[in-house]
Parts: structure tokens; sequence; C-alpha cells
């Protein structure tokens, strides 16, 4: 289960990115470090690196435990991809494949991804729908099994503007949500500040963005309960 959760994370940082970002630059790679408390350099979070036309390219995950997630994607044209997905253990060593098949729309939205397992067998599905300006609307994530489905539902609510306003996050249809994200923007459209709401847990977690003057994030800041300390991440590009 733990695998096929975290294949959820992504679309998430791409999408967060398409919000974030203003496009104007040709962005090669994105490296996101967590910093120690003189905010240094600690360790990566993730890479992510692009091709000349905007397109992701690999992704590479570090875990907090050690194992590493890469994801590889080939365009085989404008409608089909594959993501090629390798876990590698502590002894960086493949434990585990997993092959994605995602299927576009004319505008190169995702509409579809399916989960292959290394049996052959489609262990996960998702599905997303868009309206007419091409903003997602519902993203939803259908784990099969013998007798039922597992659905994670992730629906995305805009404001005036079309600026996000909520993400709510829901499983088996469930009336209340799993977890709810708010976004708040500054006078230049940019997402200024997120807070994560975890209802069944009665927590929340509040992140602040700062943005370059290219209108990319460099800085990202958590405050989490029970922390006395925030958590600082911060943003490395290269550009073509």
């Amino acid at each position: 289960m733990k695998k096929l959760i975290l294949l959820i994370s992504v679309f998430l940082i791409a999408c967060e990115e398409n919000f974030l970002n203003d496009g104007n630059l040709k962005i090669h790679t994105i490296t996101k470090y967590l910093l120690d408390a003189k905010e240094q350099n600690q360790k990566i979070i993730y890479y992510k690196e692009y091709d000349i036309n905007g397109f992701l390219t690999n992704f590479i995950y570090y875990h907090d435990d050690g194992l590493i997630e890469h994801h590889q994607l080939t365009y085989h044209n404008p409608f089909y991809s594959v993501e090629i997905v390798k876990y590698f253990n502590t002894k960086n060593n493949v434990d585990s494949v997993v092959i994605l098949q995602n299927f576009y729309n004319k505008s190169r939205n995702i509409i579809k991804s399916l989960q292959i397992s290394a049996n052959g067998d489609t262990s996960k599905i998702i599905e997303f729908d868009y309206d007419s300006l091409g903003n997602i609307l519902i993203q939803r994530e259908i784990l099969p099994t013998f007798d039922t489905s597992y659905i994670v539902s992730f629906q995305y609510i805009y404001g005036a503007g079309g600026k996000l306003r909520k993400i709510l996050k829901t499983v088996n249809n469930l009336e209340k949500p799993h977890t709810i994200e708010e976004f708040s923007y500054n006078f230049s459209n940019k997402v200024i500040n997120k807070i994560i709401i975890y209802p069944l847990q009665n927590r929340e977690i509040k992140i602040a963005y700062y943005y370059n003057n290219n209108g990319l994030i460099t800085k990202e800041v958590h405050e989490i309960p029970d922390f006395s300390e925030k958590i600082t991440y911060r943003y490395f590009y290269t550009f073509y």
C-alpha cells in the first residue's frame, strides 16, 4: 500500500508548481532541499528534470527512511507516455519496479494513468476531470481489489479570477474530508500561504512560500504543531 500511495506525489507536486510558477523561464532542473537550523542544505527532498519543451522526464524522490523513488518518463506521442518507477532500498539496490501508462487530452492535460504491476495487472487507476479552461476539477484514484475498490478523490475548488482556493481529499466517498488544503495569494497572484487541515486528527500544518523576482519559489517554511522549530526548504533551479 505504501508504494501505491507514494505515486500520488508526482502529480501533486507537478500540479502545485503549475500554480506557483509563472512559466516565463525554460526550467531544466528543480532540486528541493531540506535546510538545517542555520539554513544550510541538509538533504535533498526531490530532483526534477524537464526537457526543452517543459515536459517532465525525470523525478527522484528521497524518502525519510532512506528509500529512493525514481520516475523516468518517455513521451511516445502527444497523447501517451510511459512512466517507469523504480524503488531503491537503503543499499541502493532496485527493490521493485512499477510501470505507469499516462494518457493526455489535446491540451496536454493528463486524463488517465494506469499503474501496471510486475505481473501485468492494473493495480491502480487515476482519472482526471477538467473544466473548459483546463483547470483540474476532480482527481480520482482507484485501487482495485478482489471484491471492492478503495477510492481516493481530490476535489479542486476555485475562487475569483480562477485562483485555486481549496483541495478536498476524501476516501471512499466519506462525508468528512480526509484533508483540506486552503490557499491564499498576494497581489501578484502568487500563493503565499497554504494550510493543510486534517479534520479527523484535529490538526493543521501552515506553509509559507517565498519567491524570487522571476516568480519562482525559492523557499517554503512549515509550521507544524508540537514542533518547536519551523521546517524550511529551499529550491534550486537550472535553466536552458
